[in-house]
């Protein structure tokens, strides 16, 4: 009788415990499924999956684009901006970022012996902006990013040159920097005294063959 009794709630326990836990499965990306060495109307195809591809630069050897995806009528998710580069009949990822920002330049640059890319990113967006330690107000930050990607895989190297915290119309913090390459690193040099949370790091790793 005791064992049966021990069965029966055995069954009882095992029917009303928690359930395994769920597997999270990550979405796939289009550094997942649209970075391999593909003909461009294959690589086209999968990119337009995701959402509205629209071209930022084109040459015979570089696409810049942007993928959005439609969220309403109103608003629209931006995924990022990707660089692809070819080789031969065939075109590969060779850099993105998820900067939200507009791409106001792009230049091809010589490190070292090879040759890459940097792209240069405007951000303007509402944020909030700390005056003290009790007092927190709307305001406005406009930054201006570096990205140098090798053309090699999706990676690269963003630095942040240009910030300012704008709190009605006045810059309440701000940065200029410029960029200097050397030891595989890019070292941001600039006036940090009224930065405070608008300084970068100093220096950011540079990802480039050699």
């Amino acid at each position: 009788m005791r064992l049966r009794h021990y069965l029966m709630m055995s069954l009882l326990c095992a029917a009303t415990s928690p359930a395994q836990a769920k597997v999270m499965v990550r979405a796939p990306t289009i550094a997942d499924t649209c970075a391999q060495l593909k003909p461009w109307k294959e690589i086209s195809k999968c990119l337009a999956r995701f959402g509205e591809v629209k071209m930022l630069r084109t040459t015979q050897s570089v696409r810049v684009l942007s993928v959005r995806q439609p969220l309403d009528d109103v608003e629209s998710g931006n995924m990022g901006t990707y660089l692809y580069v070819a080789r031969g009949t065939n075109w590969m990822l060779g850099g993105m970022s998820g900067e939200a920002g507009e791409l106001v330049g792009f230049t091809e640059i010589t490190i070292g012996s090879h040759r890459g890319y940097r792209l240069d990113f405007a951000i303007l967006e509402r944020t909030s902006v700390t005056l003290d330690d009790q007092t927190i107000t709307a305001g406005i930050l406009l930054t201006r990013s570096s990205m140098y990607c090798a053309g090699e895989n999706p990676a690269c190297s963003l630095a942040l040159t240009s910030c300012d915290e704008l709190v009605r119309g006045k810059a309440y913090r701000t940065f200029r920097g410029t960029v200097r390459i050397s030891n595989d690193q890019l070292a941001i040099v600039g006036d940090r005294t009224r930065a405070d949370s608008c300084a970068p790091a100093e220096t950011v790793a540079l990802s480039w063959p050699k």
